[in-house]
């Protein structure tokens, strides 16, 4: 949208529990100097206490949208902050972000200079007031002033002060939530694949000002170096990092200069500074070390998705809301035994679009065959959450699945715990092949954005496939005997139970009758399942080592292969 020759520009601002540092980060935006047009859409990540009675008791002179959701995470708020939006520029600022009062007026200078360009990155510095607010000038100044180029651009993205254009954002959302942390490089990668890097707007100054505790924010640095790893892999992808260590002695080259020439001559924010730097890396080494890569691993006969919880509610949501058409489901360990002996089975597994791993058998199997670490998904943990925020996103529910009491008990929960949620249809999961096609059409009819299939495995996968072949833009999750977890008190073991991992001990514990076969001859049987795989990997790894490379040449020809 332009208002004469000037663009509209949306400032997206995300907070959760951060009322007050919100309230200085609107009032710099408040004291703006001849800014152009702009609106600004404040995005509360699930804060204990709603910012919008605070934020609403203060007048503004700027247009402003506040947008509640469930704590998805900062990229997903951010992606919500862009669907809100309504300038054709989306400023991004954090909330202890403090923008100088020329920041709007200058970045139009460069919108307009740099009209070619769809990112441009602003001038960050920290603050004079506690110590990490010091390192973080020291950090960000060094970062800024060594990897600008001679032509104004910067191979850099750090979302706390960052401008995107509307029309160049890469596929459908800015912001990648399956990153736990380290989005902006993320997005950064996108834009370097296709062409565009960022323009380095000096004039656009923006402080960030954390206030934290220090030892807080020292500590803080481990967890960016191990949780920002899938991230750098991204950006590794774009050969960004060919000179990563270079950068990094430039860094602190500059780092050291800046303590040399202070006029205080205080090193103590230098010191701390390397410290961070240090303990950045060692959270780098960690994460290549045991951090978890989020991709699809095969696991025994079957697959498995490394995901997280809340990533995977942002991906049920998002997909329900925008009609993007998933299946998702789950492994766990009577899952891969039932894969072993069923070969229909395990197609149909990985037919799924997302296969969690509901279980700390599947989370232990990929550990033994793969050596790889995933987290362990629990469906109940997360589908109030899914009704609630479905809700207010006005998502229209069907579910089936279980019995006929156990719907209607269901029904109850969700009228008391989601009671704007917009169910559109429900019944049992027990009608035979001759009524799938009854169903199909009673479905159709309803016309959901989500549905939720609570009749077992391998039932309900079958269904939801074809289901997928009939609503292409339907969201389909499979969660095997949720309802009744749900709707029974004592099924449920405590929150503690589950983190620890001995779900599976309450329920022998608390109903043997009924679990006692999938666990007293499952599990075993998935550990034989493990040896047996370990076996064969370790026997097809020794032949090829023992292969003489004549046979090895003739086992390629014989392949097709060289």
């Amino acid at each position: 949208m332009l208002v004469g020759d000037l663009p509209l520009i949306t400032v997206i601002i995300v907070v959760r529990n951060r009322e007050e540092q919100l309230l200085r980060c609107l009032r710099s935006l408040n004291e703006q100097r001849a800014a152009p047009p702009f609106d600004v859409v404040v995005v509360d990540d699930g804060s204990s206490i709603p910012v919008e009675q605070t934020v609403a008791q203060q007048s503004w002179g700027f247009p402003l949208m506040l947008v509640r959701q469930i704590p998805l995470g900062i990229a997903s708020a951010r992606n919500a902050g862009a669907e809100k939006a309504t300038g054709d520029v989306m400023v991004y600022l954090d909330s202890d972000c403090v923008a100088a009062p020329d920041m709007l007026s200058n970045l139009i200078g460069s919108l307009h200079h740099n009209a070619e360009h769809a990112a441009y990155q602003l001038w960050l510095v920290g603050g004079d007031g506690c110590a990490a607010d010091r390192i973080e000038d020291l950090r960000l100044t060094a970062t800024l002033e060594e990897l600008r180029t001679r032509d104004g651009l910067i191979a850099y993205a750090n979302t706390s002060a960052f401008a995107l254009r509307r029309n160049a954002v890469p596929g459908p959302r800015p912001f990648d939530p399956t990153l736990l942390r380290g989005e902006d490089t993320g997005l950064l990668a996108d834009l370097l694949r296709s062409g565009q890097t960022p323009v380095l707007v000096t004039g656009a100054v923006v402080a960030h000002q954390p206030g934290t505790p220090l030892h807080r924010y020292i500590a803080k640095h481990f967890s960016i170096g191990y949780r920002c790893g899938p991230a750098r892999a991204l950006l590794a992808q774009t050969g960004a990092h060919a000179s990563a260590r270079t950068t990094r002695l430039g860094i602190l080259r500059r780092i050291l200069h800046r303590s040399v020439s202070s006029p205080n001559g205080s090193r103590a924010p230098v010191a701390l500074t390397l410290f961070c730097y240090a303990l950045e890396r060692v959270g780098r080494v960690g994460y290549s070390l045991f951090g978890m890569r989020p991709r699809r691993f095969p696991l025994l006969t079957a697959v498995v998705d490394v995901i997280r919880q809340r990533a995977l509610l942002d991906r049920l949501l998002w997909s329900g809301e925008h009609g993007d058409g998933l299946v998702v489901t789950y492994v766990n360990a009577r899952t891969l035994a039932y894969a072993r002996m069923n070969p229909r089975f395990s197609s149909t597994l990985r037919a799924c679009d997302l296969v969690y791993a509901d279980g700390m058998g599947a989370v232990l199997a990929l550990l033994a065959t793969r050596a790889r670490r995933t987290h362990k998904v629990t469906a109940d943990d997360i589908f109030l959450d899914f009704c609630r925020e479905g809700a207010a996103r006005g998502l229209r529910v069907a579910f089936v699945g279980s019995t006929t009491p156990t719907i209607a008990k269901l029904e109850a929960v969700l009228d008391e715990l989601a009671p704007s949620l917009h169910v559109v249809y429900a019944r049992d999961g027990y009608f035979g092949k001759s009524s799938e096609e009854a169903v199909l059409d009673e479905l159709h009819r309803a016309r959901p954005d989500a549905v939720v299939l609570a009749m077992g495995q391998p039932t309900q996968e079958a269904f939801a496939l074809k289901l997928r072949e009939r609503f292409e833009r339907c969201t389909i999750w499979c969660v095997g005997g949720l309802f009744d977890v749900l709707t029974d008190p004592t099924y449920a073991p405590p929150r503690w139970v589950r983190s620890c991992g001995f779900e599976w001990l309450y329920r022998l514990w608390r109903h043997p009758r009924y679990v006692w076969r999938r666990y007293l001859v499952g599990l075993p049987f998935l550990g034989a399942l493990i040896a047996e795989d370990l076996v064969r990997r370790a026997g097809t790894g020794f032949s090829a080592l023992t292969r003489s490379p004549k046979a090895r040449l003739r086992r390629r020809g014989h392949r097709g292969e060289g």
